[in-house]
C-alpha cells in the first residue's frame, strides 16, 4: 500500500548489470536456508574433504565459495574449465572488494584463488565432490525454480514498472564480470521462443553463458 500511494512508478528490479548474483543464484540460495540442517552437513562434509587444499582461505570465505558453486553451477557442467574460470574470477573480485588479505589498491593474489582450485578442479582426483555436488542440485532444482517463478511474479503483479533484465528472460545464474557484462542473449532466446536452432553467433553466445 505504501508503495502505491508513494512510489507507484518505481522501479521493481531483481537483476541488474551489477548483480553480485542474479536471481536465479539467489533463488536456489534461498532453498538452502529451508533445509539448513542438510546444508551444515554437506558443507561440513566439503571442508573435510578439501581440508589439505584450504592453504589461507578463511572460514567465512570458503562457505562463499561453496553457495557460489552450488548457485551458479549448471547440471552436468560443474566440472568443466569455463566453471572453473568464471569461479575462479568472481572469488578473485569478491576477495579484492572484502579487502581482507587482498585488494584493488594492493593487488596481492587473493588466497580465494587457491582455495578455489581444488573444489571446481576437474581432475577425476575431485570427482566425488561433483557426484555430490550434482545431488545437491537435484535436489533444490525445483523449489529453486518455484522462488524464481514467485519472484517474476511478485515483481510484474506488484506496484511499480516490472523491470526483467536483459538475457534473464530464461534461467540466467550469472555472477560478477564478465558473466553479467556485455553478454547479450536476447538473439538465443528469440530463436528458442520460434523453436529455431540457434545460429553460429547464438549458439557460441547461449554456450558460454550456461559454462
Amino acid at each position: 500500500m505504501i508503495r502505491r500511494t508513494r512510489n507507484e512508478r518505481g522501479l521493481n528490479a531483481t537483476s541488474t548489470h551489477d548483480s553480485k548474483r542474479s536471481e536465479d543464484v539467489r533463488s536456489r540460495l534461498a532453498v538452502l536456508t529451508e533445509i539448513p540442517s542438510q546444508w551444515l552437513l554437506t558443507v561440513d562434509r566439503w571442508r573435510r574433504a578439501h581440508a589439505k587444499f584450504r592453504g589461507g582461505c578463511e572460514v567465512g570465505e570458503e562457505i562463499y565459495l561453496y553457495e557460489t558453486i552450488v548457485g551458479a553451477a549448471v547440471p552436468g557442467r560443474s566440472s568443466t574449465p569455463a566453471f572453473r574460470r568464471r569461479i575462479v574470477e568472481h572469488m578473485e573480485k569478491a576477495a579484492r572488494e572484502a579487502k581482507r588479505q587482498t585488494s584493488w589498491a594492493n593487488r596481492t593474489s587473493p588466497t580465494s584463488a587457491t582455495c578455489v582450485g581444488c573444489h571446481v578442479d576437474p581432475s577425476p582426483k575431485n570427482v566425488p565432490f561433483h557426484r555430490d555436488l550434482e545431488r545437491v542440485l537435484a535436489t533444490i532444482d525445483e523449489p529453486a525454480r518455484a522462488n524464481a517463478l514467485g519472484m517474476t511474479v511478485l515483481k510484474i503483479a506488484a506496484p511499480g514498472i516490472p523491470d526483467i533484465y536483459q538475457g534473464a528472460e530464461a534461467g540466467f545464474a550469472s555472477l560478477t564480470d564478465p558473466t553479467t557484462g556485455g553478454r547479450c542473449r536476447s538473439t538465443s532466446l528469440l530463436e528458442r521462443s520460434d523453436n529455431r536452432p540457434p545460429t553460429g553467433r547464438a549458439r557460441r553466445q547461449e554456450s558460454t553463458t550456461a559454462s
